[in-house]
Parts: C-alpha cells; sequence; structure tokens
C-alpha cells in the first residue's frame, strides 16, 4: 500500500501504542484515493492491535475502475522518469570524463607545440648550418679548382720554358 502522510487537527492524536496517529491516502487498487487516520505501527502489525480508521467513505465503484489504471501509467511514468534521470546522470558524468580527458589532451597538445616550437629553432639553426657548410664546400671546390688550374699553369710553363 503506497501512501502520503498530512495532519488532519492541529492537536496530535496517539493510538493505545502511544504512536502518533497520522492521515494518509491509500493508493492500492481496492482503495484509490481514499483518506485514513492509522498508527504508525500499524503497518508492521496487521492484526489489528493499532489505531486505523477511514476517514471517507469507499470509492465509488467508476472511481475503483479507472485509478488504478491511472495510478499504473503514473507509476510506469515515474519508473521511465527515473530510467531517464539515471541515464543522464550516467551520461552527464561520462561527458565530464571526457571534458577532463580533453583537457589533459589539450594540455599535452600545448606542450608538444612548445616542443615543436624548440625544435623548429633548431631546424633553422640546423638549416643555417647547412647554408653555411655548402657555401664553405662551394668554397673548398673554387679552391680546389684554382689549386688545380695553378698546377697545370706551372706544369705548361714548364713546358713552354724547356
Amino acid at each position: 500500500m503506497s501512501e502520503s502522510s498530512t495532519y488532519s487537527n492541529c492537536s496530535p492524536r496517539y493510538c493505545e501504542c502511544g504512536s502518533e496517529i497520522k492521515r494518509r491516502t491509500s493508493w492500492t487498487d481496492l482503495n484509490p484515493g481514499r483518506r485514513f487516520e492509522a498508527c504508525c505501527n500499524n503497518r508492521k502489525n496487521k492484526r489489528g492491535l493499532h489505531f486505523f480508521a477511514w476517514v471517507e467513505n469507499e470509492t465509488c465503484p467508476r472511481g475503483k475502475e479507472i485509478l488504478p489504471g491511472l495510478l499504473r501509467r503514473l507509476r510506469g511514468m515515474e519508473d521511465e522518469l527515473r530510467a531517464t534521470t539515471e541515464n543522464f546522470i550516467l551520461m552527464e558524468e561520462e561527458k565530464n570524463k571526457l571534458e577532463q580527458k580533453l583537457r589533459e589532451e589539450e594540455e599535452e597538445i600545448k606542450i608538444l607545440k612548445k616542443q615543436n616550437l624548440g625544435m623548429g629553432q633548431q631546424v633553422v639553426v640546423l638549416e643555417g648550418e647547412i647554408l653555411s657548410y655548402r657555401q664553405r664546400q662551394r668554397w673548398f671546390w673554387v679552391v680546389v679548382l684554382l689549386c688545380f688550374m695553378i698546377v697545370i699553369f706551372f706544369i705548361n710553363m714548364d713546358d713552354l720554358v724547356v
């Protein structure tokens, strides 16, 4: 039996067992929407030893016919809402994990860009060194060619002198 609790009077009443008597609403298929007053211990001990009294007359036959179906639909919708809420919470947790991973990846990208920038500077330095080396290599070959031409010139000079 599903129930909700409300007070009917300002001054509380008590059962013989000492527990407070509360007004509730029955949502069972037999008594949908019917209000009653009962001791809190009445649920635990169903032998009639605790206070129980209906506040309203029995629900009409049409109400008994319609209300259970409506209540089942309502419970189904509540179950669906609960499942949707649980899915939403799981998706929110997954979203948070993915956002954290994205932040970590972005930090890694920043680090790699800094490293790449450093490597880019090293590449520029190395390219400058390669150009310098190529220029020295050209000058070396120019000097070798000049030396060769000088040697040939002197060899030809010896031929002319003899």
